[in-house]
């Protein structure tokens, strides 16, 4: 929620790595052990929206969550 997803939001992938299950994810940002985790989701236009909009702002703000 703090970076925008919802429910229903699906993501496809996380640090560059394709992920099909909850399991996968979970591993893959483990593994970033407090390092960003970059991840692609599948999301409705508006989810994507606010998606973008944060990125940018978390990229020109360097905003970190955790």
């Amino acid at each position: 929620g703090r970076v925008g997803l919802r429910k229903g939001d699906i993501v496809t992938h996380c640090n560059g790595e394709e992920v099909q299950t909850l399991a996968e994810f979970q591993q893959q940002v483990s593994w970033a052990s407090g390092d960003p985790a970059w991840i692609t989701v599948n999301a409705d236009t508006e989810t994507a929206s606010v998606l973008q909009k944060r990125a940018i702002r978390m990229a020109t703000e360097k905003v970190r969550f955790h």
